[in-house]
This record gives C-alpha cells, structure tokens and sequence, in this order.
C-alpha cells in the first residue's frame, strides 16, 4: 500500500544517502544515515551493502592509523567499525594488534620499572581483548612487583622500630626469583642492615683484648691504683647504648661501670681507672670486663 512505499522510500533514501557519504569518505555521516535507517526497519534489505562497506571502510581507517602509531584514533575507528557490523573480522584482527602492541609497551614499561605504567598499559591492552595473555602475564607480574614492594616498605617500619625478627621474617617473604630480586635491588641497604642486624641481634656488642695495669701477683700487702681495659665493638647497623662492668678481685671484689653509645659498627677502646685497690699477702688477683647492659637506639 501508500503507506510502506512510502516508509521503502524514506528508508532507501538513508542507504542511498549513506552510500553517497561512504564515497565521499564522510564515514561518521554515513553511519548516521545508517542508524537511521535501522531504526525505521532493521530486517529492511539493502542491496547497497552500506552496513558491510562502511563497516570495512572504518577498518581500512583503523589499519591505516595502526601502521602510523596511533593506536588510540585506531581503537576507535575499530570500535565504530564494530558497532556497525558486530561480525566484520578486520576489526577483529586489528583490535587484537592494538592489544597486542599495548601489551608489548607493558612490558617494555616493567622491564624498566616503570610499574604504573606497565600496569596502565596493560589494563588497556585487556580492555581491548580480555584474553590478551601477554597483558595478563605483565599485569600479574606489576601486582608482584607492588606487593613486594610493599613488604620491603614493611620491613623497613619493623626494622626502625628494632622489631628486627619481624623484619628478618617479612623480607622473607620476597623471593628471590626474577621479581623478587628486582624489587630486592631497591632495598639493598635495609636487606644487609636487616640480615646482619638479625645476626647479631643477641650480642649487638662484643668485648675483646681484656688487658689490665695491675701486676699479676704482689709479695707484700699493699694499695695498687692501676686500669682495667678492652677493645669494644658495636657489630649492628645502627647506633648502641652500652653499660660495661669492670671487675676486679684481689684481696675483696671491686667494681666500676662505664657507659658509652658507639655509632653504627663503631670500635673503640675503654679503660677504667680503679684506685686503692688492696692486695693481701701472696694475693693473687683476676679481673674482667662484661657488657652488663644495652639499648639499641
């Protein structure tokens, strides 16, 4: 009747007009024209074939600005080729050579550790093919790299505050496979303060070359002033607080205490000076020096 050739027509003049558009390379108005034409009636025949033309023209497009690097114009130009013909293969293929370059960059990008990117790229190479299995190898390899990152940050908070097992224990966490000793690169400092820290974490200090002034061994009674010395030794990192007992026994035990704060690894020799010390007849003596207290700063 009147009424559908009329409706024919008017849906014929938007794929005659899409047509002329396509040929003149005004591809988004032709889309329009399209559009505009389903809306009317989408099980209409066109025998222009505007919906697969169009469809390959905007992939033509989008290989063309692949090949010049531009992949975002490209994507879209892929995308628009898509929501015209949901089947067209070529945007396909070149939809998945966006993702795939994307995913080349994400790699280039966390080899050089330059994670947020890597992972921004990466993210964008899935949002163009979710299946991209290069993209979700570099992903999984950034996520990784940021929560060991994370443990290493860790580790440095528990390390300050001198809660050097939980440090030692947190670092462990980190493998040294691949990523792991990337990451571990960065930290290489708190790593050995840490390790060597844990080591001598119960005997920060040591005390060695004990010498003393006094003469082994007196034949008369007598008061003796004379020192008691040794070598000490900060084995940490980081700065100590130490507290050393000097003792000496001759006739009676007598006693002195010393406090000093070494730097980190830090070695000095101490002295202390006892006075009037009494030796018995045919006295003997003995002495020490012993670390009777320290703090670790």
């Amino acid at each position: 009747n009147a009424a559908e050739k009329t409706i024919h027509a008017k849906i014929q003049s938007y794929y005659d007009e899409g047509n002329k558009l396509l040929e003149e390379g005004s591809l988004d108005s032709a889309f329009e024209n399209l559009n505009n034409a389903i809306e009317i009636d989408a099980g209409y025949k066109d025998k222009s074939n505007l919906k697969a033309n169009l469809a390959k023209a905007y992939t033509v497009q989008a290989e063309e600005q692949f090949n010049e690097g531009s992949l975002e114009t490209a994507l879209e130009l892929a995308k628009k080729s898509k929501q015209v013909d949901s089947y067209n293969a070529g945007a396909t293929e070149v939809c998945n050579k966006i993702s795939n370059s994307y995913a080349a960059s994400a790699r280039e990008q966390f080899n050089n550790e330059n994670i947020a990117e890597a992972l921004n790229l990466a993210n964008k190479a899935l949002g163009v093919n979710s299946e991209n299995a290069d993209a979700t190898n570099v992903k999984s390899d950034a996520e990784k790299y940021n929560n060991y990152t994370e443990l290493l940050k860790k580790a440095g908070g528990q390390y300050n505050r001198w809660e050097i097992s939980d440090a030692h224990d947190t670092i462990g966490q980190v493998p040294t496979d691949s990523i792991g000793n990337m990451v571990r690169a960065n930290f290489t400092t708190l790593i050995y303060n840490v390790n060597n820290d844990y080591q001598y974490r119960f005997n920060p200090v040591t005390i060695s070359n004990k010498n003393s002034s006094f003469m082994s061994q007196l034949f008369y009674p007598r008061y003796s002033n004379g020192y008691i010395g040794c070598d000490v030794k900060n084995n940490l990192n980081r700065s100590v607080w130490v507290k050393i007992k000097y003792y000496v026994k001759a006739y009676s035990d007598n006693v002195q205490y010393r406090t000093i704060t070494l730097n980190a690894n830090e070695s000095t020799t101490l002295y202390s000076d006892f006075s009037d010390i009494y030796f018995g007849y045919s006295n003997s003596y003995s002495y020490n020096a012993t670390i009777d207290d320290y703090e670790v700063k």
